[in-house]
């Protein structure tokens, strides 16, 4: 199966524009307004990924030693054609059941998807120059703009019947806004 790292689909693109108000830029704003509109630039980091893999398991029963995480027996389909995957049922439960005693599960490894993720990173900065080579920059950054909710793996052990199937956690943090001033020298 695939490795847990594996990440079939990922878009990844950034950007940055200059503002067109500013000393050596296209449009020259005079006077008090020029001083809080000229010299602004905006950048930005997209980031959009498929789910990673995950395995199903169950209470190991093979008599096996310690330590072993026993795969599941696979029954079904897990995500048949039409299903839809919900943070309550995000797999066909019924596709999956538990080993019998001294027996192995004979699921493959890594055969499920998790969620896919997107986060939107931006900021906004000005650098003000201040003779020779000394600059002051001020930024306005915000990690997870849209404050997009990316979700954690499903629970994904047949033999806990409560929460088998369901999403109940998230990944990443919320919307965060920061002010940063950088003084170049």
């Amino acid at each position: 199966g695939p490795l847990p790292f594996d990440v079939p689909h990922r878009l990844v693109t950034s950007f940055i524009y200059e503002l067109p108000w500013g000393v050596s830029r296209r449009i020259q704003v005079p006077g008090a307004l020029g001083v809080l509109v000229n010299d602004w630039s905006v950048n930005g980091i997209l980031s959009l990924n498929s789910g990673l893999p995950f395995s199903v398991s169950t209470t190991d029963r093979s008599n096996a030693g310690p330590g072993r995480n026993g795969r599941a027996n696979c029954v079904g389909d897990p995500v048949p054609d039409g299903f839809e995957q919900t943070l309550s049922r995000w797999f066909d439960t019924s596709a999956f059941a538990p080993t019998t005693a001294f027996t192995h599960g004979n699921c493959g490894y890594n055969t499920l998807r998790g969620p896919s993720s997107k986060s939107m990173n931006l900021s906004v900065f000005r650098s003000v120059p201040l003779g020779s080579a000394r600059r002051l920059e001020l930024r306005f950054e915000t990690f997870n703009l849209f404050n997009w909710v990316n979700y954690g793996f499903p629970a994904a052990n047949v033999s806990n019947q409560g929460t088998f199937g369901q999403i109940t956690s998230t990944l990443g943090d919320p919307r965060e806004m920061q002010l940063a001033v950088k003084f170049y020298f």
